[in-house]
């Protein structure tokens, strides 16, 4: 068996292709749309902390991944 060694990340990509909102008033009231280009959303992965949402700039500012990473996952989820 060959195992390659890898560098994980600690960041989840979450992708939204579909928007829901519901009105305040109303929850049985909802717009439903299509996004295009998709909504994305980063999380890091920690247990400790309850995976909070972040962005580009908090991760690149922990050191858990550099700018050119983080376009290259936009780009790959886009």
């Amino acid at each position: 068996m060959v195992v390659d060694a890898v560098e994980i990340i600690k960041i989840e990509v979450i992708v939204r292709n579909i928007a829901v909102v519901r009105s305040r008033r109303s929850t049985r009231s909802k717009l439903v749309q299509k996004s295009d280009p998709p909504i994305l959303l980063f999380d890091y992965k920690s247990d400790e902390y309850g995976d909070p949402m972040i962005n580009d700039d908090i991760a690149v500012a922990l050191g858990l991944a550099t700018k050119e990473e983080m376009f290259k996952d936009q780009e790959t989820c886009s």
